[in-house]
């Protein structure tokens, strides 16, 4: 639980200080780009150590301000099912806040492509994750990064 803890409170530690900087220059090869206006476009992003995940979400205008985060942890098997996780707790959150029109970015192609094309499963370990995501939110836009 330590272990939890600790990378719940660097996650957070993270996201804080991401909110408080007012622009930053993109220096990817994969620059972020704004939802178009009246959109949401939420990041998600996952760590995995010692078969525990800790997942973040970050919630963006078509501005590039951001207007809700939020973390959790789960123990799991493996990385990519951390990402689906990550991808869950996004898609929850966009759930709760009632956002119909969201763009949901992450670095993982493997579980981008697990959701959105599931003849081509990746990890079946994440299967009942994928399961849980479509039934969240069945119709949404993803836009995999970092391919």
């Amino acid at each position: 639980m330590i272990l939890v803890d600790s990378v719940t409170k660097q996650i957070k530690d993270h996201w804080r200080i991401m909110a408080t900087k007012a622009t930053v220059k993109a220096t990817s090869n994969n620059p972020w780009k704004p939802p178009p206006e009246g959109w949401t476009k939420a990041n998600t992003d996952a760590a995995f150590s010692n078969d525990v995940a800790a997942a973040g979400v970050v919630l963006k205008n078509h501005r590039g301000s951001i207007f809700a985060t939020s973390t959790c942890s789960n123990n799991c098997e493996n990385s990519i099912t951390a990402e689906a996780l990550a991808i869950l707790h996004g898609c929850t959150q966009l759930d709760k806040l009632k956002i119909k029109k969201a763009i949901i970015e992450s670095d993982c192609c493997n579980a981008i492509s697990d959701i959105t094309l599931p003849a081509i499963l990746n990890s079946w370990k994440a299967e009942p994750i994928y399961d849980e995501i479509k039934k969240i939110w069945g119709s949404a836009r993803t836009c995999p990064m970092g391919c």
